[in-house]
């Protein structure tokens, strides 16, 4: 769990985007008395769940600890909104995802960035990913418009 300096420290540039009119993301997450994690909810919008009243966020204490985060950007792949691809080379060493088409369970291919042709083939081509995740939605929101249909759904 994070102390309450690391808390400020990672929160501070996310109050800022905030008050400049970026919108930003929450979530929070519940510990047992161990430490341990008891639950993490999802990242939701705090414009669509709290509006603009912050007196709902607890930031911190001993078994709770909401985070912020900027917003990820987002792309709309037909009607299916998926985090938007690097537009701009990661530095070199980076680790990155690629969507994948061919696997029943969807899981990307994973490479680390070295700035050869195929890297930047995969960023021309908009499917460079920072996480799994993203490269997953990526891939299920391109099958799913193309009419095809993903086993979990």
């Amino acid at each position: 769990m994070k102390t309450y300096e690391e808390w400020c420290a990672e929160t501070a540039p996310v109050m800022a985007a905030a008050g400049r009119g970026e919108a930003i993301q929450a979530r929070e997450t519940k510990f047992n008395g161990d430490g341990s994690i008891f639950r993490q909810n999802p990242w939701i919008d705090v414009g669509e769940y709290w509006g603009r009243n912050w007196t709902y966020l607890a930031p911190y204490d001993d078994l709770i600890l909401t985070e912020f985060r900027i917003k990820p950007k987002t792309i709309m792949i037909g009607d299916i909104e998926v985090p938007e691809p690097l537009r701009e080379a990661p530095e070199e060493g980076t680790t990155y995802y690629v969507p994948q088409f061919n696997s029943e369970r969807m899981y990307p291919y994973t490479f680390r960035y070295r700035n050869d042709d195929f890297d930047k083939e995969v960023l021309k081509i908009g499917f460079m990913h920072l996480t799994k995740e993203a490269a997953e939605q990526h891939a299920k929101a391109l099958i799913k418009v193309s009419g095809g249909k993903v086993e979990d759904e």
